[in-house]
C-alpha cells in the first residue's frame, strides 16, 4: 500500500473491494464469503501466492439482525452465529498454514459485550462467543498473537 504494505483483501462485495485496493494504492482482492469453506480456502491461497506469509490477519465480519431478544427467531440466531463466530473461525483456520511466525490475528468485536443494547442481544451474544473462541485459538496456538479489537457504534454501518 501507500505505506509499503502488501495487501490481500477479501469481502462479499467486489465493488467495495475495488475501492479499498484503489485507496490503498495496491493489493489483490478476492470476492469471497467467509461463511464458505471453499471461499476461505481461496483467500488463503491468494495470500500464499501474493504475500508468501500473512503477518496480520484482520477479520472484520459482523451481522446484527436488530431484533428484540424475545423476538429473535432460530433462523436469525443461526445466521448471526454462522456469520459472527463460525465464519471467523473458518477464515482463521484456512489461513493458519499461511501465518508467519508470531503473526497477529485480530478480530472485530463490540462494546455491546457486557454492555447490552436494545435489539442487539443476539449480536452481542455472538461477539462474546467470538471472544471466547479467540481465547481458544490463543491457548492452542501460542506462537501467534490473537486479539479482539473492540469498537463502538458505527453509523452508518457501511
Amino acid at each position: 500500500g501507500k505505506e509499503g504494505a502488501s495487501l490481500v483483501t477479501a469481502a462479499r462485495r467486489a465493488d467495495r473491494l475495488a475501492e479499498v485496493v484503489a485507496e490503498a494504492g495496491c493489493g489483490t482482492s478476492v470476492a469471497a464469503d467467509a461463511r464458505s469453506v471453499e471461499d476461505c480456502a481461496r483467500i488463503a491461497d491468494a495470500a500464499r501466492e501474493r504475500l508468501g506469509v500473512i503477518d496480520l490477519l484482520f477479520v472484520s465480519i459482523g451481522y446484527a439482525p436488530l431484533r428484540m431478544f424475545a423476538d429473535t427467531s432460530p433462523d436469525e440466531w443461526f445466521d448471526v452465529l454462522q456469520t459472527n463466530v463460525v465464519a471467523v473461525h473458518r477464515a482463521i483456520k484456512a489461513c493458519l498454514p499461511v501465518l508467519a511466525p508470531a503473526a497477529l490475528v485480530a478480530t472485530m468485536t463490540s462494546e455491546t459485550v457486557g454492555q447490552p443494547r436494545v435489539a442487539l442481544g443476539a449480536y452481542s451474544s455472538s461477539k462474546a462467543a467470538l471472544a471466547e473462541s479467540m481465547n481458544a485459538w490463543r491457548t492452542e496456538h501460542p506462537g501467534f498473537r490473537f486479539c479482539n479489537v473492540t469498537v463502538g457504534g458505527t453509523v452508518p454501518t457501511e
